[in-house]
């Protein structure tokens, strides 16, 4: 499985009904949580301080979710609405009953009025594979290039577009 420094652990149980109770989402949502998701760790915590970087400009903090899977299938529509509602970044590990496990992460820009709310651009998911075969490199020189990285990793070819000088452009360009 993918192995995060030790400093970076949080290791939080996050009880599902709080992503929907206190909402305005659909009785159908709300079902797909209780009859898709088994469970929700908040399993790490990458920052500046976890990871001995330094700081992003527009990257603080990536928050890592394992999400543990009642089936072979999970909405969409749940981790579009965990990644409104999360002011961070967000990295999830999706696990299905039979072991395999898939890396899915939204690329998302601070919102230009100035809140702390973000905009989702463009998911990304990784193949599913056992677990003792999904890596991540996490080097990086800043949290920036290290979301940057992450996104290029798990998007793979969908994001090697010619010309693209940035995250961003790429991004756009797909």
């Amino acid at each position: 499985m993918l192995l995060f420094p030790a400093s970076t652990a949080f290791g939080r149980r996050i009880p599902k009904q709080k992503f929907y109770q206190n909402l305005d989402v659909s009785t159908e949502v709300k079902r797909l949580f209780i009859e898709q998701v088994k469970l929700i760790t908040w399993a790490n915590k990458l920052s500046a301080q976890t990871m001995n970087l330094a700081p992003g400009q527009a990257v603080q903090e990536i928050e890592v979710f394992r999400i543990r899977m009642a089936g072979d299938a999970l909405d969409s529509r749940l981790l579009n609405l965990m990644d409104k509602q999360i002011p961070y970044h967000l990295l999830f590990v999706l696990e299905r009953p039979d072991g395999k496990c898939q890396l899915s992460v939204t690329y998302k820009e601070a919102s230009q009025s100035g809140s702390s709310a973000f905009q989702l651009r463009q998911n990304y998911r990784s193949d599913w594979l056992p677990a003792e075969e999904l890596t991540l490199n996490l080097t990086a020189l800043n949290m920036d290039a290290l979301y940057e990285s992450i996104v290029r990793q798990i998007a793979g070819d969908a994001l090697a577009v010619p010309r693209a000088e940035s995250l961003q452009q790429a991004v756009e360009q797909a």
